[in-house]
């Protein structure tokens, strides 16, 4: 017995259509992976920006830190505002400790660092106490310090104070 044959010729395999990826398919991919690395892109540089900050912030407390710890090293008597003259000048409602001649704390100063320029302002101040009952003015000395810098963001401060007393100081 002879095989039958057809008369048409023989035909390649058809495909399946499950073995690849079509155009549209394609193009769907590649628009979910370039927004999710967009979105990765920027939050990647959002935390570079909060760190930048956080850095600043950083440094500002220790300028702050720094300027309080310089104030305990000096004599209780020489913790006062360095001024031209002597006179009353008040910070935040209370009587400036100001020495024209043996005062030691200047007002002001700047400090760059890191390409950013930081204000530093300081006040020393008498402070009022109670002590067995009984009110006694100038019974110790405040001294605040206040570190501020502008930047990108905005302007920003620090603030930290420290309280000396005749008992404490050297």
């Amino acid at each position: 017995m002879v095989p039958f044959r057809s008369a048409a010729p023989p035909t390649r395999p058809t495909r399946d259509a499950s073995g690849g990826f079509t155009v549209t398919e394609m193009l769907v991919a590649m628009m979910l992976l370039t927004i999710g690395a967009l979105a990765l892109y920027h939050s990647m540089s959002a935390s570079g920006t909060l760190a930048e900050n956080g850095d600043r912030h950083a440094t500002a407390t220790r300028l702050a830190a720094s300027e309080l710890e310089k104030a305990r090293a000096l004599p209780y008597t020489s913790v006062a505002m360095k001024v031209a003259t002597a006179g009353a000048t008040y910070f935040e409602g209370a009587t400036q400790v100001t020495d024209a001649t043996n005062g030691r704390i200047l007002p002001t100063s700047s400090k760059p660092l890191g390409g950013v320029t930081y204000e530093i302002e300081r006040y020393v101040t008498w402070r009022s106490a109670t002590v067995n009952g009984t009110p006694v003015s100038q019974a110790f000395k405040q001294v605040t310090v206040i570190v501020a810098w502008t930047d990108a963001a905005g302007s920003h401060d620090v603030r930290s104070s420290t309280a000396l007393s005749r008992t404490t100081s050297p």
